[in-house]
């Protein structure tokens, strides 16, 4: 059961809102992206916030990958739904990243808040559902959040998945939620409405000044993925975004 206590210290962080730089996937571009590592380095660069992604395993661990399908990381033809999370963690995440790293693991979604939580660092965790596992997923995560998360820093859970995300709110609607879309529709703010996310997480690649305005009459919590340059960030800036997730915080931090 969880404590009362643990309950009151989480619904204290829930309207924390995210800093400018976001680390994506931890520091991606000069670690092994969604590792302790890469979060470890984040920290060490100057980051108050990471994101990471999470996937379930077949017996239903959250682990943090992008990918469901295991080829692009550690090139095997397998997917992460189709293998236990004890087999997954033996695989080595730095191979596909340089011969230079230390052999690192997939971690699981535990290891990574008690992380976050010592390195006093907020987090955005991304969920990846998939072959409709949207409701055992948000669940998984929430438990995993409730027991292990007791400090004030800020935790926002965000997806793709308008499905995810209303599952999410279901269990919990305390939680702050954030929507990402890629080429947002004409019917967006409807969609929004209906996830009751607070934040909005866009493609920087596909952003106008004109489509920032529309955006910012949604919601003032605008962020924009993935803004690898200092310049780019701070044209974006210039127009009204809240904030930006980067895989190069050296554009932002001195090292």
């Amino acid at each position: 059961m969880i404590h009362f206590y643990c309950k009151i210290v989480y619904l204290a962080m829930y309207n924390k809102c995210l800093p400018k730089i976001i680390a994506h996937r931890g520091a991606s571009g000069d670690a092994p992206e969604n590792t302790l590592l890469a979060i470890e380095t984040a920290k060490n660069m100057g980051a108050h916030a990471v994101e990471i992604d999470v996937c379930l395993t077949k017996d239903k661990q959250p682990v943090i990958t992008h990918y469901h399908h295991l080829s692009k990381i550690f090139s095997k033809q397998e997917y992460v739904y189709n293998i236990n999370y004890a087999e997954l963690k033996s695989y080595n995440a730095s191979m596909s990243f340089s011969q230079d790293f230390p052999e690192t693991h997939v971690p699981h979604l535990v290891e990574v808040i008690e992380l976050c939580q010592n390195l006093s660092l907020m987090l955005d965790i991304e969920l990846k559902p998939i072959n409709n596992n949207e409701k055992i997923l948000a669940k998984v995560v929430n438990d995993a959040v409730l027991e292990c998360w007791q400090k004030k820093n800020a935790v926002w859970i965000t997806s793709f998945s308008v499905e995810v995300l209303c599952c999410m709110y279901t269990i919990n609607p305390k939680i702050s939620l954030g929507l990402i879309v890629d080429e947002p529709k004409h019917d967006l703010a409807k969609t929004f409405k209906e996830t009751n996310a607070k934040m909005l997480v866009v493609n920087a690649d596909k952003l106008t000044k004109q489509q920032l305005m529309e955006f910012n009459k949604i919601t003032n919590e605008v962020y924009a993925y993935t803004v690898n340059t200092k310049d780019r960030a701070d044209e974006l800036f210039s127009a009204g975004i809240k904030g930006v997730f980067t895989d190069y915080l050296s554009e932002f931090y001195d090292s």
